[in-house]
């Protein structure tokens, strides 16, 4: 059998921790039993449905929402078509149902070649650092893509950092996001320490 590691991990309403070796998702209650959640070991590919068949390949974040679903991000690095890497956005339903939502090479509105950091917030949007485009977008529930902030794809190369009305604000790294209970986005710009 394997045995709980942690690359990523996240924590519910109920203070249940929720963490990954990057193919299968354990489960530790506020009274510290740590359980298989979802995800089938020793395994490398993609496969949707309920957790007795869900399957991942290379889980990067989780992110729990106030509704008792986990976004999961993948990050798809087979270069299968020599297209380089891209992201697949896939949500666990509070009854254990995995579903692919989205990707970042099909989804123009997300196309990123690195996916930095991820938040969610109490109403369910999901927010992703885009570290290459520098910039940070929010993807309601319903699927629809928005920018938060920065700049999007301005800068390539030799970026500058300009604080202000986000319309006009340019980010430099974004990574890891949080979102208070006020509904403020909280992240952190690696190259600036900031």
């Amino acid at each position: 059998n394997p045995y709980p590691k942690c690359e990523a991990m996240t924590i519910d309403a109920a203070d249940n921790l929720y963490f990954t070796d990057g193919s299968i998702i354990w489960k530790m209650s506020p009274d510290k039993v740590i359980t298989p959640f979802i995800g089938i070991p020793y395994v490398s590919k993609r496969v949707d449905g309920p957790a007795s068949t869900a399957q991942f390949r290379s889980i990067t974040y989780l992110k729990a929402d106030p509704f008792g679903n986990i976004f999961v991000i993948e990050r798809d690095d087979t270069n299968k078509d020599n297209l380089g890497d891209y992201y697949v956005i896939r949500k666990i339903s509070s009854d254990k149902v995995l579903t692919t939502i989205t990707n970042t090479r099909d989804n123009a509105a997300l196309k990123t070649r690195w996916i930095a950091g991820v938040g969610v917030d109490s109403s369910g949007n999901l927010y992703l650092s885009d570290g290459s485009g520098r910039c940070i977008k929010k993807m309601a529930p319903d699927g629809r893509v928005t920018t938060l902030a920065g700049l999007c794809n301005k800068r390539e190369f030799s970026p500058i950092y300009v604080q202000g009305d986000i319309s006009k604000a340019e980010l430099m790294s974004p990574e890891d996001i949080l979102v208070n209970k006020k509904g403020e986005v909280v992240f952190a710009d690696l190259r600036l320490n900031r």
